[in-house]
């Protein structure tokens, strides 16, 4: 009985440590992929804020009028970054 116990002992520490490990590569991955995609975020909003200045200064110099065709695809394109734009704002998160 007493070997029988050290063996299910021994085969339950065995599966623990395997477990273990495989969870460990898992969390392991999942940060390297979180910080994939924070570095992405984080360029793409540098990426919509240029654009939104760089549209800003051609709204300031009136280069569209808002009668014509053109002058429509431009507000609403500029109408589309200035979305994106409120929604990539940097924000303090926690632990930063």
């Amino acid at each position: 009985m007493l070997i029988f116990l050290v063996i299910l002992l021994s085969v339950l520490l065995t599966a623990s440590v395997v477990a273990n490990f495989i969870i460990w590569k898992a969390a392991e991955r999942q940060l390297i992929i979180n910080d994939l995609y924070s570095n992405w975020i984080t360029d793409w909003r540098k990426q919509v804020f240029k654009t939104w200045v760089h549209i800003k200064m051609l709204d300031e110099k009136q280069m569209f009028e808002k009668d014509d065709e053109v002058g429509v695809v431009f507000q609403d394109m500029k109408d589309l970054i200035k979305s994106l734009n409120d929604r990539t704002e940097e924000t303090t998160e926690e632990g930063e």
